[in-house]
């Protein structure tokens, strides 16, 4: 209970987001890998079983290897998704820097500013041009460094 302007009590609402949901077909981060396909339908299924009311989706790793035109097509996906469940979904683009190295700050701009993605996951090393692309839009970026090992 916190106290209003009024000074009436008011009941606070949390608000459970899900900041890390993968969305497609693609490749699982499990130590045995194995191709995926995670509908949006079921994760909003289970997300409000489990009192989820926001996720933040992005595309699957990339089954293809390093291939911007796959996270690129991937993406439209995502915003289409957002745009469709506005109250469920915030979008995240997923981009590899180094295979995409010298076109990417273009397309996280379109991709940000006109199809209304929040955020970047990287599917590879941050670099100075993501870097720098992530700060001017001021956006959070993902990164997952090179894993060891699972705990």
């Amino acid at each position: 209970m916190s106290e209003n302007r009024n000074g009436s009590e008011q009941q606070l609402a949390s608000l459970i987001i899900d900041c890390n949901t993968a969305v497609g077909d693609g490749r699982n981060w499990e130590p045995k890998e194995r191709v995926v396909n995670y509908d949006p339908e079921t994760l909003l299924r289970y997300s409000a079983e489990a009192g989820i009311q926001r996720s933040c989706i992005m595309p699957t790793r990339n089954v293809l290897g390093a291939s911007a035109i796959f996270y690129r097509e991937e993406n439209r996906r995502i915003a289409r998704l957002c745009n469709k469940y506005p109250d469920k979904f915030i979008g995240f683009a997923v981009h590899n820097p180094q295979a995409e190295a010298g076109t990417l700050r273009q397309v996280l701009i379109e991709e940000v500013r006109s199809m209304g993605l929040k955020g970047l996951r990287t599917d590879g090393h941050p670099t100075r041009e993501v870097l720098d692309v992530v700060a001017e839009l001021n956006i959070p970026v993902m990164y997952y460094p090179n894993l060891i090992g699972f705990y």
